[in-house]
Formats: C-alpha cells, structure tokens, sequence
C-alpha cells in the first residue's frame, strides 16, 4: 500500500514537470524512495521558482525599497546581522526555508505597501543560513513578531539581547535624525 501511494505521488508529479512518460527507467525506477524524493524536491524547488517570480512580478516595490531600508535597518555585531530582503522572491525563500507564513500575500502586500516591513537575522557566522524572521512596524520600529524555523524561538536569550540593542541604536539613528532637520531649519 505504502510503495503504491509512493508510486502514485510520483508519477503525478513527473508527468506535471513533464518528464519523458515514455522513458522506462523514468516511468520504472529501480529505487523508487530515491526517485519519489528527488520527484518531490524538483517539484518543490519548481513550485517555489514560480512563486517568488510572481510574487516579485506581483510587488514590485519590495524591491524598490530595499536600499532605503537596508540603510534604515541595516546592522550587525559580533554575532548577528540584520538583512534586509533585495525583493519579494527573497521573503518566499525565507518562508519556504523557515516553514513559515511570512512568503504568504498577506506579509508581501504589506511590506510592499510599506505597512509593515520584514527583514532577517542572520548569524555572522553563516549569513546565508536562514535563522529568524522579524516583522517591523514602520510607523515606530517596533518589533511586531519575530520567529525561527516551524515558528520557534531557538536561542532566544541571545536574540532577544541583540533585538534590544538593534531597537537602541535605531531609536538613536532616529534621535539624530530629528537633530539634523532641527538643525538644518
């Protein structure tokens, strides 16, 4: 019944990428885990290929604001560093990796909005490593949410300690800021 169901699965989605049917060593695997696997990875990898290439169609302003708000937001320490996404196919990965809503339209529409704004904390260890996503209010920089892989909070004493002293030096960025335009009228 289990090889069944895995042999079903996977001819259904070789034939949606359009696989050679025709093929006998595709359509008759002699290691159908490993070629159910594969089958699954593909299609995933696929699906997520078109869904960040529609999100970045989609919201397009995503990627219009990430040099501002790389500026704005921007920062690191010793251990970790805040990145801003380059475009809307950058918060679908992080979704799709972190197994989090945040890729969703919900989330996109917003930032794209200017409504709220998501960025990512890395580990300066493995900055390409997904470890935690944050969304922002842009109206005061308050942290709305923030989570990790499944929605978790691993190492959250040491995160929320870095959270903290990126809220300190933002709330003086801003301090400055409003010195400047004083200053300058």
């Amino acid at each position: 019944k289990n090889t069944y169901s895995h042999y079903v699965d996977y001819i259904g989605m070789i034939q949606s990428m359009g696989y050679d049917m025709d093929n006998g060593t595709v359509r008759y695997p002699k290691d159908l885990r490993a070629a159910h696997d594969k089958a699954v990875s593909d299609f995933y990898e696929g699906e997520t290929d078109k869904k960040k290439r529609e999100a970045m169609r989609k919201y397009p302003m995503i990627a219009a604001l990430a040099a501002g708000l790389n500026e704005q937001y921007g920062y690191h320490d010793k251990n970790y560093v805040i990145v801003v996404p380059k475009n809307a196919g950058d918060i679908v990965e992080e979704g799709r990796i972190l197994h989090h809503c945040v890729g969703g339209d919900r989330y996109l529409d917003k930032h794209n909005q200017g409504r709220t704004y998501i960025v990512f904390l890395r580990k300066c260890s493995e900055p390409e490593k997904r470890y935690y996503t944050i969304e922002i209010d842009p109206k005061d920089n308050r942290i709305v949410q923030y989570y990790g892989y499944n929605d978790k909070k691993p190492d959250k004493e040491p995160v929320d300690k870095f959270l903290n002293k990126w809220k300190r030096h933002l709330k003086k960025q801003e301090t400055e800021k409003k010195t400047a335009l004083l200053a300058a009228v």
